[in-house]
């Protein structure tokens, strides 16, 4: 332990203040709140003057044209990747299903999330872990949709627990 710059009246450096430091020094929203919810409360705080420009803004011609190429994109590889899942859990979960919890949560997400623009589609990891949920389900001879949702809210509460803890300011030790 030391003092800064040799005085006497600074505080002192300890390990734990280091550690402190590190989290609270960092860009906007991934610093420490040190509140419950905190970071929740903060990010639509932050977000809350640009709802409105979000949504006005988005009218124009070269959103509206990114808007149809993304809805394509986003609906030719969830098409794809319900069709596989069909046929990987034998009829259990498809195309309908992929398309309407694609749409389900996209637009909760949009006006929930603080980011309409936001892209949100199924890929081949989450497709191959349907998969092995179908296997679980089979092998534990339970109902798939009755285990895909108990999972999903395992998840959920887990996600909301990383919210509620600002557990997402962790995120800047794994970057550099």
């Amino acid at each position: 332990m030391g003092r800064i710059r040799g005085t006497d009246t600074a505080p002192l450096i300890t390990k734990e203040n280091e550690e402190n430091q590190k989290f609270n020094d960092g860009p906007q929203g991934l610093t420490s709140t040190g509140r419950f919810c905190g970071g929740v409360a903060d990010d639509y705080r932050r977000r809350a003057p640009l709802c409105v420009s979000d949504y006005t803004d988005a009218f124009t011609r070269k959103t509206l044209s990114a808007l149809f190429f993304m809805f394509f994109a986003t609906f030719a590889s969830t098409v794809s990747l319900g069709e596989l899942a069909n046929k990987q859990t034998k009829g259990i979960i498809g195309v309908n299903e992929y398309l309407t919890q694609q749409s389900t949560c996209g637009m909760a997400h949009a006006l929930l999330g603080g980011q309409p623009l936001a892209v949100l589609r199924p890929t081949g990891p989450i497709t191959v872990f349907v998969q092995m949920l179908n296997g679980y389900a089979s092998d534990l001879k339970v109902d798939f949709w009755v285990w895909f949702a108990w999972v999903g809210l395992w998840v959920g509460a887990w996600c909301i627990l990383c919210a509620v803890f600002d557990l997402s300011r962790y995120i800047r030790l794994l970057t550099r």
